[in-house]
């Protein structure tokens, strides 16, 4: 029941934003890349590079995932049965949180950088009892894309919270490749294990991801059982590009470094796209008690602190 409750909030708050959505797409430009940018969500909609005629990042589908690199705030993923507690009150709360379906202020913006903020308010209060401000800037340097996101604790009580981001971008990037072309590389040879979902919850089973090696070819099979999750990846860096190398092939890098947990997802069917996800923080535990205050990756935050951290996309 109170996972349905979760369901129907977050109906009811993209239908009260959808009335209020700014429609207006920021753009960002240089010489090497074209990036659009929405106040909805704050989230980006097309990273292009018109050299190369790529667009990288996933357009949307109403089959299998129609946004393209939305934030997770102030939660990530799923909570046991749509809600979590915070002294002894309920509280329901959407998947990967608010900020996805919120209108964003645009704080700052030039051509080639744009600043984003979202603050606290009666609504957010209903079903987030804290005082906060939640930033992401993007910016364009050369053929690079940093996304940087900063959290405040606006109020006088402790901050509980996760920050993550959750970009899907295009496989194949070009018309002659197919999914099963490309692999991940990681900058350092890796022994991770993956937690399990099971309902959207991490279950006590894990299985493997990568043993001894720095990289994993994709299918569409390997993403049967949901998305990987891996704590504390040593790499400072994951490429996603074409295994054959081929000259006129293409690639996207991300730095981790730091992160504690990343996710990859693909969904199972067809789609030709896989999200690479660095987060702080992680969706509940099938055992888990909902108290937010212990929950596992939960970043705790003083009055007056702020938590920034920041990822870094390269196209080629």
């Amino acid at each position: 029941m109170k996972g349905l409750l979760a369901i129907l909030l977050a109906s009811l708050f993209s239908s009260c934003v959808s009335k209020a959505v700014d429609k207006d797409h920021i753009t960002l430009q240089n010489d090497f890349l074209k990036v659009m940018a929405k106040t909805h969500g704050a989230e980006l909609t097309s990273i292009y590079s018109d050299s190369k005629k790529v667009e990288y990042l996933w357009q949307g589908d109403s089959i299998s995932w129609a946004d393209h690199a939305i934030l997770q705030f102030p939660i990530v993923c799923d909570l046991k049965d749509g809600f979590y507690k915070y002294n002894n009150k309920d509280y329901p709360m959407m998947s990967h949180g608010f900020a996805r379906l919120s209108i964003f202020e645009t704080v700052q913006s030039s051509n080639t950088s744009v600043t984003f903020q979202l603050k606290s308010s009666e609504e957010t209060k209903r079903y987030y009892p804290f005082d906060f401000t939640y930033e992401v800037c993007y910016t364009l340097h050369q053929n690079q894309l940093n996304v940087a996101f900063k959290v405040v604790n606006e109020g006088e009580e402790t901050l509980y919270f996760s920050s993550g981001y959750h970009p899907g971008f295009n496989i194949p990037l070009h018309q002659d490749e197919t999914f099963e072309d490309y692999q991940l590389t990681f900058s350092k040879v890796e022994n991770l294990k993956s937690l399990t979902l099971k309902n959207g919850l991490i279950s006590d089973q894990e299985r493997d991801f990568l043993n001894n090696s720095s990289s994993l070819s994709l299918s569409k099979s390997l993403f049967k059982e949901d998305v990987f999750i891996v704590e504390n990846p040593q790499s400072s860096t994951i490429k996603l590009s074409n295994k054959n190398n081929t000259k006129d092939s293409s690639s996207i890098e991300m730095t981790i470094e730091n992160v504690p947990y990343l996710g990859v997802w693909s969904p199972s069917n067809e789609s030709p796209f896989v999200c690479l996800e660095p987060w702080y923080g992680l969706p509940d535990y099938e055992d888990f008690n909902q108290d937010i205050t212990n929950k596992k990756g939960i970043k705790a935050l003083g009055a007056g602190e702020v938590f920034s951290w920041s990822t870094t996309m390269t196209f080629n």
